[in-house]
Formats: structure tokens, sequence, C-alpha cells
């Protein structure tokens, strides 16, 4: 799949949606998110980031690469962990 500002492949999107519940339309709206959080993902050779954000009610975790034309590539996504929501909510400061 293609699109303006993301792409991704057809298969892969299928299994996540499956595994994890989340659709990759639904993942690229956390690059909608103004708070999304980005690191690296340094666990492959291709270099690749995760992204912590909302989708509507939803915090969830993007991994991503650089696609073409200036395209993010979206690989996976799933629902975050308590990890990961720690992680988003760090940037704001405790009551």
């Amino acid at each position: 799949m293609q699109t303006d500002h993301f792409e991704w492949d057809d298969d892969k999107a299928a299994a996540a949606a499956r595994k994890h519940g989340v659709d990759f339309w639904t993942a690229a709206r956390v690059f909608d998110d103004p708070y999304r959080i980005e690191s690296e993902d340094g666990t492959r050779h291709q270099h690749r980031s995760k992204s912590i954000g909302m989708a509507g009610r939803q915090l969830l975790a993007v991994i991503h690469a650089d696609g073409i034309g200036g395209r993010i590539r979206i690989i996976t996504a799933w629902p975050a962990t308590k990890d990961e929501h720690d992680d988003y909510s760090r940037q704001w400061p405790q009551a």
C-alpha cells in the first residue's frame, strides 16, 4: 500500500492486524500526534525507528523506516505496553 505520506507491505499489515489488532491506517495516525515520541530501534540491520503516540483514544507503538520518495514505511504496530505508556507519560511533569 502507498499513500502520499506512508507505505507498507499489505501482508505485514494483515499480520499485524491479526496479531495485535492494529491496522496500519490507524497506526499512521500516530504521526499526527504533536506529543509523539520517537527513538531509534537498533534491533535490525536496517535503520528503523519506534514512535509512540496517540491514534484517536489509543496509545500505539509503531516501528517504521524511511520509505521511497520521503514516505514513512510502516513495518509493524501494536497497542503500547505499560513501559511504552510510561515513556510517553514522562514528557509531562508530575503533579
